[in-house]
């Protein structure tokens, strides 16, 4: 069985030893991923730069994580999740907005934060190919192109933590357990339309939820 360790700033590769003491440096402790990560320095040193560019888009701090949560919901990566909305909810995200997201839902108070979270979900589900009409509409909610390009970026950037975690299978860290997750059933995610004969999905809900 392929072992996937926890590393610190006293053991890991030595090109990964001044990032980890950065990492504990700025938050207490070095997450349970990060350290899992630091096993490759050039995977750590990257999505450190990653975070770091993210955090400085033209997005709020609650509109980056709006953008990982969803991102973390479409991937089912139960480690993000859990990680993401430890940090929404103390960034002042709503119980009703974040159970929401978790649930796959997708409906939000903020209208624009709707907009940003159906844009983040069309860009996933279409492997980038969103149509005019989405961007038109993603627009008109106050975003701009920019903005689409950093959405995209924060969906590589979790991307990246969602293969890690999830092929590593990591483990909850003490901060993040309360806010616990596993994605829901199939048929809670689904919206609730019909065809008229009751038999089946319209074909696009089926698509959706794939």
């Amino acid at each position: 069985m392929t072992e996937f360790s926890v590393w610190n700033e006293t053991d890991a590769p030595q090109q990964s030893r001044p990032v980890l003491k950065w990492v504990k440096s700025r938050y207490g402790y070095i997450p349970n991923f990060i350290g899992e990560l630091a096993v490759s320095p050039v995977a750590l040193r990257s999505y450190i730069a990653l975070t770091n560019h993210y955090a400085r888009s033209g997005l709020s701090a609650l509109e980056q994580k709006v953008v990982l949560l969803t991102t973390s919901f479409e991937l089912d990566c139960e480690y993000c999740m859990a990680a993401h909305s430890t940090v929404a909810r103390n960034l002042g995200l709503s119980s009703a907005d974040l159970e929401s997201l978790r649930s796959g839902h997708g409906t939000v108070s903020d209208p624009r934060l709707q907009a940003l979270h159906d844009f983040t979900r069309t860009a996933i589900r279409s492997n980038g190919r969103v149509s005019d009409a989405d961007s038109q509409t993603f627009i008109r909610a106050g975003y701009t192109v920019s903005n689409m390009f950093e959405i995209i970026t924060g969906i590589t950037l979790s991307t990246l933590s969602s293969f890690v975690n999830q092929m590593a299978k990591t483990s909850l860290d003490t901060n993040f357990v309360e806010m616990e997750w596993h994605k829901p059933p199939l048929d809670q995610e689904l919206d609730t339309g019909w065809i008229d004969d009751g038999a089946q999905f319209r074909e696009e809900e089926l698509f959706e939820a794939g």
